[in-house]
């Protein structure tokens, strides 16, 4: 699934999707063979977005650091 922007498209791949309060979020990174970073987006309407309430990337970013936990 490819990220629009303002004016372009990034071609990316979605890593992981899950559920958190009923929105849909993915961790995406650009097609790379070794991709160095990864991006917590949400998915709305059939497209990325980035997320910019940043109580709601607080909430998010540490619902995905208990799930890492918790899978160690």
């Amino acid at each position: 699934m490819d990220l629009r922007t303002n004016n372009s498209t990034i071609e990316g791949k979605i890593l992981h999707s899950f559920e958190y309060q009923g929105v849909q979020y993915v961790i995406w990174s650009e097609h790379e063979e070794e991709p160095e970073e990864a991006h917590l987006l949400r998915q709305q309407n059939q497209q990325l977005v980035h997320i910019d309430d940043e109580e709601e990337w607080e909430q998010v970013t540490e619902y995905v650091d208990e799930y890492l936990y918790n899978q160690q």
